[in-house]
C-alpha cells in the first residue's frame, strides 16, 4: 500500500469516526432535551422550608420540597406555588437582592416573577421567572436566628 492510499484511508476512518460520533452526540443533546422537559414537567412545586445551620443559633432558609429535606429540586412559580416557601423566597428578594417591590405576603405574583427574572439575569441564568434549583443554588438567602431575629444575608451553606 502506498502512502497516498495510506492517507486516504486514515482520512476515511476518520471521517467515519466524525460522523458517528455526531450522530451519538444529537441523540445525546435529543435525549437531554426530552429528558430535561418531562423532568421540568414531573419537578414537584417548592412546599415547605429548609433551615440550614450557619454558625451557632443561625440559620439559612430557604424553599424545598419537604420540611428541612434539603430538597430544592422544586419550583416556584406564579402556578406552581405554596405560601411558606414563597414567603422565604420574597423576602430573600426584597432583602438580600433589593427587590423592592416584592411585597412578602405569600403570594407568587407579577412583581415576584420580575424580581426572580431580575436576580436570575445578574447570575447569568435563564431568565424564565420561574424559581428553580439553579437560582436557588446562586441566590443570596435570609439568615434567621433561632429566637426569630433576623441576621442578614449569606449563600447557602
Amino acid at each position: 500500500m502506498g502512502r497516498t492510499e495510506g492517507n486516504e484511508m486514515i482520512v476515511r476512518r476518520f471521517t467515519t469516526i466524525l460522523a458517528l460520533f455526531g450522530v451519538l452526540s444529537m441523540s445525546v443533546i435529543a435525549g437531554s432535551a426530552n429528558a430535561g422537559s418531562e423532568t421540568l414537567a414531573a419537578t414537584p412545586t417548592c412546599n415547605e422550608y429548609t433551615l440550614q445551620f450557619v454558625y451557632w443559633g443561625v440559620f439559612t432558609v430557604y424553599p424545598s420540597y419537604g420540611s428541612d429535606s434539603f430538597d430544592t429540586n422544586c419550583l416556584l412559580s406564579d402556578s406552581r406555588a405554596d405560601g411558606t416557601a414563597v414567603y422565604y423566597l420574597e423576602h430573600s428578594l426584597r432583602y438580600c437582592h433589593n427587590q423592592q417591590r416584592v411585597n412578602v405576603d405569600r403570594v407568587f405574583d407579577g412583581d415576584t416573577t420580575t424580581a426572580v427574572r431580575t436576580v436570575q439575569r445578574f447570575f447569568g441564568l435563564r431568565e424564565d421567572g420561574i424559581f428553580g434549583p439553579a437560582t436557588s443554588r446562586a441566590m443570596l438567602w435570609s439568615r434567621w436566628g433561632t429566637d426569630g431575629s433576623y441576621y442578614g444575608c449569606g449563600f447557602r451553606p
